[in-house]
C-alpha cells in the first residue's frame, strides 16, 4: 500500500522505465527537464553517482529551489522557461518525464537535445497521453474544476512529435505507448495526488474526491489506469 512516507515515485512507474531507458553510467552527464519536485532528481543524482553532473531545467522557480537544496557536487539548477536555444554543456542523456507539460512548441524539444546532447547521446521522454488518465479528465470537467489545466494532462500524439524530432536532425527516434496501473490507498490520496500535478486547490481537491468517490462507489483503495506516450531519440 503506497502512504505519504512511501517514496513518491511509487505513483509514477513510467519514470523508472524512462530512466533505464537512458543508459545513464556512473560519472554521466544528464540533462534534466521538468523535475516537478526533487523525487526524480535524487534518482538521477544516485545513477550518476560523485563523479557525474546534473543539470535541471524547471520553469517553476520554487520546484527548482527545493532541487538546490540536494546536496551533490555536480548538480546545477536552473529555475526558468527555456525557449530551446540554450547551451547548458555536452550531455549524455536528456531526460524529461513531466506529470503535466506546458504549452511548448514541439520542435522545442528536437531543438534542446541538439543543443545540449553529445553526438551518439541519447533523449528520453515520457510524455501525457492523450488523454493521461481518462476518469480524470472527465471527472475534472464534470465538477467546473479550471479547464485550461488539463491542456497539459494530455500531451502531443507520438506520431506528431516523432515527425518533427526527426524533422529536427535527431536519429533513430522511436515511440510507444505504455499503459500503467496506480494503486492508491484512499480515493482521497488519490484526488489529492492528481490535484497536486494539476497544480489545483483544496476546493477542487474536495470536489474531486467526491466525485471520485461516486464514479468509483468507494473511498477506499482505488487503482487508476494511466496512460504515457514514450520517445526515444539519439543526436
Amino acid at each position: 500500500m503506497i502512504g505519504d512516507h512511501d517514496d513518491p515515485l511509487l505513483r509514477e512507474p513510467w519514470f523508472h522505465e524512462a530512466v533505464a531507458q537512458a543508459r545513464i553510467r556512473r560519472g554521466g552527464r544528464v540533462l534534466q527537464i521538468f523535475a516537478f519536485g526533487d523525487a526524480q532528481s535524487r534518482v538521477l543524482l544516485a545513477k550518476i553517482g560523485d563523479e557525474g553532473t546534473l543539470t535541471v531545467v524547471d520553469p517553476d522557480r520554487y520546484r527548482a529551489g527545493r532541487i538546490m537544496e540536494l546536496d551533490h557536487s555536480g548538480l546545477a539548477v536552473l529555475g526558468y522557461d527555456p525557449d530551446g536555444e540554450e547551451s547548458f554543456g555536452s550531455h549524455d542523456a536528456l531526460v524529461s518525464c513531466p506529470a503535466r507539460l506546458t504549452d511548448w512548441p514541439l520542435d522545442r524539444w528536437s531543438s534542446l537535445a541538439l543543443h545540449n546532447l553529445r553526438p551518439g547521446g541519447r533523449m528520453v521522454l515520457d510524455l501525457p497521453g492523450q488523454p493521461q488518465s481518462n476518469p480524470i479528465h472527465e471527472l475534472w470537467q464534470e465538477i467546473g474544476a479550471p479547464v485550461d489545466r488539463l491542456a497539459g494532462w494530455s500531451g502531443p500524439s507520438a506520431k506528431a512529435l516523432s515527425r518533427v524530432l526527426t524533422a529536427g536532425g535527431l536519429r533513430e527516434v522511436e515511440t510507444a505507448a505504455t499503459t500503467h496501473l496506480v494503486r492508491f490507498p484512499s480515493v482521497s490520496e488519490a484526488a489529492r495526488w492528481c490535484c497536486d500535478k494539476l497544480a489545483a486547490d483544496d476546493d477542487v481537491v474536495a470536489g474531486l474526491h467526491l466525485a471520485m468517490a461516486r464514479r468509483f462507489a468507494t473511498d477506499g483503495e482505488l487503482e487508476l489506469v494511466f496512460h504515457r506516450t514514450r520517445i526515444l531519440a539519439m543526436r
